[in-house]
């Protein structure tokens, strides 16, 4: 989306009164996120195996691409990622564009096993507690979006969450930015293909940001990730996973379109075959 919409998302979620209602609910959220079970280890769960993982998607539309699927049903989703091997599985939920909701979150929590990432727009700290009463292991954070402050704040209550995050950049400079506030072991980069002004996706963003992050961060690959090639030639390069979401939910069989993506990279581990 160009940056201006990503701004307009924001926007947006901040001027509705829901947001607002809700962050009077902070403390809340986080009493009952500390009665949540333990976390599913969302980092640990994509150094399984010496390749690259997946980390399949589920959404229900997308700004460029509407509606991607009109008998969306998460938990049927989630349970076909999961015995076609997904590592792990990221729920939308961001309602006016994407439709999601945190209830989708929930109700695939209760379904699958696997750790679940909550990707949204988030705002302020308080929306990790959120997202972990929720049933989420990791948030994404988008660093175009949140101030060196904000961001490490997040990561704090990340740490105190027993969540992992996904800190995502578009821009060696937004990468270099992030690195200089520090990376724990459960944290992780996550390099978005998709230029914000044009839209248009090119794996050459992850290849060329890939040699400034430290050895031993895993890097996730996002967006514009739709044959083998892209992802033999990502697990080449040492990606640790992709993360994909509209190549599955368009697909009609995503247990199929998993298997084809990572055929070139080696039998993808079924659960339940």
């Amino acid at each position: 989306m160009p940056q201006n919409f990503l701004f307009e998302i924001v926007e947006k979620k901040r001027s509705s009164p829901l947001f607002r209602a809700r962050r009077n609910l902070g403390p809340a959220f986080r009493k009952e996120a500390k009665k949540a079970r333990k976390s599913r280890k969302f980092a640990a769960s994509l150094e399984t195996s010496r390749s690259i993982g997946l980390i399949a998607e589920i959404k229900r539309a997308s700004p460029s691409r509407g509606i991607l699927c009109r008998d969306f049903d998460p938990v049927r989703l989630a349970t076909i990622y999961e015995k076609a091997g997904a590592r792990a599985i990221s729920v939308l939920t961001e309602p006016n564009y994407f439709l999601g909701n945190l209830g989708h979150l929930a109700a695939v929590r209760k379904a699958v096993s696997l750790p679940l990432l909550r990707k949204d727009f988030l705002l302020e700290p308080w929306e990790v507690w959120e997202s972990r009463a929720y049933g989420a292991d990791a948030v994404l954070l988008i660093a175009a979006l949140l101030n060196n402050r904000t961001l490490t704040y997040c990561l704090c209550e990340c740490e105190e969450a027993d969540m992992d995050a996904l800190v995502e950049v578009h821009t060696g400079e937004e990468l270099e930015r992030v690195l200089s506030l520090g990376f724990a072991p459960r944290r992780i980069i996550g390099i978005n293909n998709r230029n914000l002004e044009s839209f248009e996706t090119t794996l050459e963003t992850t290849l060329r940001l890939m040699p400034r992050v430290p050895k031993g961060t895993p890097i996730v690959s996002e967006s514009g990730i739709s044959t083998p090639e892209d992802v033999r030639s990502l697990d080449e390069a040492g990606v640790r996973a992709v993360l994909v979401g509209a190549a599955l939910v368009l697909s009609g069989d995503p247990g199929k379109t998993i298997r084809y993506l990572f055929g070139k990279v080696g039998k993808i581990e079924e659960r339940g075959a």
